[in-house]
């Protein structure tokens, strides 16, 4: 006895091929649907769905950025935060329950930037 998948009949055979091409139309539409998508690029790259979403992420980023690229000293005073915050938060991190108690307010202060 054959298997009827080795040797399909007529009916089998245009179900078959027509499952391929519903298969092949739906995976082309998920593919150009994606491709056409209007992507928003931010200043530094990162692309976005829509322009509400980078107009947020560029507030952010701007809020943010001199964090990181200017003297951390300076910057505790500047934004309120106690000295050497900035220089755990962007070296060795809170690995410790204490420490992160210790700069609870200062966490609090760098979620308002966020906002």
């Amino acid at each position: 006895m054959e298997s009827t998948l080795q040797n399909p009949g007529p009916i089998q055979a245009i179900l078959i091929t027509l499952l391929g091409i519903a298969l092949t139309v739906g995976i082309l539409t998920l593919v150009f649907r994606q491709v056409s998508v209007k992507k928003i690029k931010a200043t530094d790259g990162t692309l976005f769905n829509s322009e509400e979403a980078c107009k947020e992420y560029e507030i952010a980023l701007n809020k943010l950025n001199p964090l990181y690229k200017e003297d951390s000293k300076n910057l505790d005073k500047a934004f309120g935060f106690s000295e050497g915050f900035l220089n755990l938060l962007k070296t060795t991190g809170f690995n410790d329950v204490k420490v992160l108690l210790k700069y609870k307010s200062d966490l609090q202060n760098l979620v308002k930037l966020f906002d």
